[in-house]
């Protein structure tokens, strides 16, 4: 299927605003990332943009987790449908399920997705991890549970917001990120550790700028000093060894 058609039902159902904030976005986010005969699982896909795109590339079989829960917006299950049915996809579903209620143990997956969703697997353990053996152990399970679902040599990428900003720390609203919760998002390199005594390897760490830098801007802005600056959102890729 030619890749215009999913840029065309993305924009046409309004989500995303440009092409080429769309092109710039799935390029961080992928790198050298192939599609092609592989299975993914997209946790907390939202509407469905990353996951669909993998269909689109060739992916075997996508699977969608989204409750629609904290974090969300509603009539996403419903906009992913849509659009789904619009590129006659067949080879992705979603659950409407949390990755807890998920137990499909028969599916090993080539690439695993958290987009903006690691922080909502549990909201309350990502509150208090800095201060909960607890907390820490209800999310080294989690990522365990991940680690068992993936193929060896598996790629998993999670990407979300460091809860070290400038904003917040002095007491400011982020005119950039307005809708963040920072007390519910933990760091980049927290996550490293739980991610690396889980199994994983990490194979990089990058920072992001907001999507309307552009192409451009990400290359000359997309590093800490400038992220904490504005919305420290990382992106963390890991392999399965």
């Amino acid at each position: 299927m030619p890749l215009s058609k999913y840029y065309n039902a993305v924009i046409e159902n309004k989500l995303y605003s440009k092409k080429s904030h769309l092109k710039n976005k799935l390029c961080r986010l992928f790198g050298d990332i192939t599609f092609k005969n592989k299975k993914v699982l997209d946790i907390g896909s939202g509407t469905g943009i990353y996951a669909l795109y993998a269909a689109v590339k060739g992916a075997d079989l996508v699977t969608c987790l989204e409750p629609e829960l904290n974090g969300s917006s509603k009539g996403m299950n419903n906009t992913f449908e849509a659009v789904k049915q619009k590129l006659k996809l067949n080879n992705i579903f979603l659950l409407k399920k949390t990755f807890q209620d998920y137990n499909q143990t028969d599916i090993k997956y080539d690439i695993v997705l958290l987009h903006n969703s690691i922080n909502h697997l549990d909201e309350n353990a990502c509150r208090n991890m800095e201060q909960s053996i607890a907390a820490n152990k209800s999310y080294f399970e989690l990522v365990k549970k991940i680690y068992d679902l993936m193929n060896n040599n598996g790629r998993l990428i999670i990407c979300d917001c460091s809860n070290k900003n400038l904003f917040p720390m002095v007491g400011l609203k982020n005119p950039i990120a307005q809708n963040i919760d920072w007390k519910t998002h933990q760091s980049p390199q927290r996550w490293i550790r739980i991610f690396e005594r889980a199994g994983f390897k990490k194979i990089s760490l990058k920072w992001n700028t907001p999507k309307y830098f552009g192409k451009l801007g990400n290359i000359i802005f997309g590093n800490k000093i400038v992220s904490f600056l504005t919305n420290s959102h990382f992106r963390v890729e890991f392999i399965k060894p």
